[in-house]
């Protein structure tokens, strides 16, 4: 994922997101899915490189493992636009984001002034049904892929199916920067787990890079980005244009009411914030 952004000021003043000084970081993190113990987690699915600006822009760009020339994608917020990029393909989706839910787009939904143990919302964080178990526990330490250590406030949810652990870093406006998920009494699954560690947390102004948004990328609905994708895809994985096409055709109508939500969500989005 990769992108020149809009200009930091907002534009009416209503979608400005106001808030505390963020600290500009980079984080490099790692995914690793379905380890099941004793194997080690030691062949990451997915790359992820987020990196948050002192204004709190924030990008957030992934690499899968199928395809290292080309990251996946990038998503960069910023003011009242959520940009969505896909370098392989040259193009993008921009959203537009509603003022009540600016506060939302910085990472983290938790409140950094609570040390991470509350929302900004100052909803409720225990859960309502007997069968899920939330616990918050704050002053640890959680050490990152490359030694260092960070504090962080543990937010741990136990269902009948799954343990989840997250880990958000108080010093970094609660930028999750570890979890772990595991399945449990599930025959086929027990144990298998889902990892995602930050093996480096730089603190400072990202690269400028990582925020700019290529003049040349065309603008698309969420569809369709998503065939321009899927034929880059296939092409590369020696696929003709007609099997494409009939496999696309075939995935759209499998997915046809989600489709045309996502895109009739675009739509609506870019009409709230002015975009269109």
């Amino acid at each position: 994922m990769k992108l020149v952004l809009f200009s930091v000021l907002c534009l009416p003043a209503a979608f400005c997101f106001q808030a505390a000084p963020f600290k500009g970081f980079t984080a490099v993190q790692e995914v690793f899915t379905n380890c099941v113990p004793p194997n080690p987690c030691t062949d990451a699915q997915t790359r992820k490189i987020t990196a948050r600006r002192a204004d709190g822009v924030l990008s957030v760009t992934t690499w899968d493992k199928s395809d290292t020339k080309f990251p996946f994608g990038t998503v960069i917020v910023q003011g009242n636009k959520r940009v969505e990029l896909r370098p392989a393909v040259k193009a993008k989706s921009t959203f537009g984001i509603a003022t009540a839910d600016l506060a939302k787009m910085d990472g983290s939904q938790l409140d950094p002034a609570s040390g991470c143990t509350a929302r900004k919302d100052k909803g409720d964080l225990a859960m309502k049904s007997p069968n899920i178990k939330l616990e918050v526990t704050p002053d640890q330490m959680v050490e990152l892929g490359d030694g260092a250590k960070v504090k962080a406030t543990l937010k741990t949810i136990e269902t009948p199916v799954s343990t989840s652990k997250s880990w958000y870093a108080v010093d970094y406006a609660c930028f999750e920067v570890k979890t772990e998920f595991v399945r449990k009494q599930v025959k086929a699954a027990a144990g298998q787990t889902t990892i995602q560690l930050t093996k480096s947390l730089k603190a400072g102004e990202p690269e400028a890079a990582l925020f700019e948004v290529p003049a040349a990328f065309v603008e698309m609905k969420p569809t369709e980005l998503r065939k321009a994708a899927f034929f880059h895809i296939g092409k590369a994985a020696g696929k003709s244009d007609a099997q494409l096409a009939t496999q696309w055709a075939a995935q759209v109508e499998n997915n046809a009411i989600t489709y045309e939500q996502d895109d009739n969500r675009y739509l609506e989005s870019r009409k709230a914030a002015g975009l269109n």
